[in-house]
């Protein structure tokens, strides 16, 4: 069987390659497309690696993006009574600056509270407007944070006051808490 196949071999490839099965020169050529197969892929190794897997991350992740400060006047943060069609639900709002404390352009994406456990919307002003939005905050920058959330159904009376933990979610999935939120009745 084995030579059979070596017969077919020698007749398929030997008219293509110009020489005879068993000779020398067949072979160092062979040896020397492989070394030079291997050499090519030995130079190209850190292209392949941005090709075929998927890239490392070239800086490092900080684990503290930002600051926020409290607003100084009385209706910074505050809650109310709203609906949802004909159900009631709290309207939640609080309004902080914010600073980039990185050097890196930073997106705040969302908010979430501890107790009672809730998502809620951040909007930040634009630095180059006076629009409110999914704006980015530039290193170095301070801006007008607002975070809102929508709870149903509400948890507490009307003009009673409450407190919370809230938290802030930047664009690396850092949370950025603000502890014992004051939220009276508006």
């Amino acid at each position: 069987m084995k030579d059979i196949i070596i017969k077919f071999i020698e007749k398929q490839f030997a008219p293509i390659i110009g020489v005879v099965w068993n000779s020398v020169f067949f072979w160092r050529t062979v040896v020397l497309i492989i070394i030079l197969v291997l050499f090519l892929i030995y130079l190209l190794r850190k292209h392949w690696v941005g090709i075929f897997y998927r890239s490392k991350v070239v800086f490092e992740i900080p684990k503290k993006t930002i600051n926020i400060v409290d607003k100084p006047h009385r209706k910074a943060c505050w809650w109310h009574m709203g609906s949802s069609g004909d159900k009631p639900a709290m309207q939640i709002s609080a309004k902080f600056f914010v600073t980039n404390i990185t050097k890196y352009n930073i997106l705040l994406t969302s908010a979430k509270m501890k107790k009672p456990k809730a998502l809620g919307a951040v909007m930040v002003k634009d630095v180059d407007s006076n629009y409110h939005g999914g704006y980015s905050i530039p290193p170095g920058v301070t801006t007008d944070l607002d975070i809102d959330f929508w709870i149903m159904p509400p948890f507490i009376n009307q003009n009673e006051l409450f407190r919370a933990d809230i938290a802030v979610i930047d664009q690396f999935g850092n949370d950025h808490w603000i502890k014992k939120v004051e939220f009276p009745y508006a």
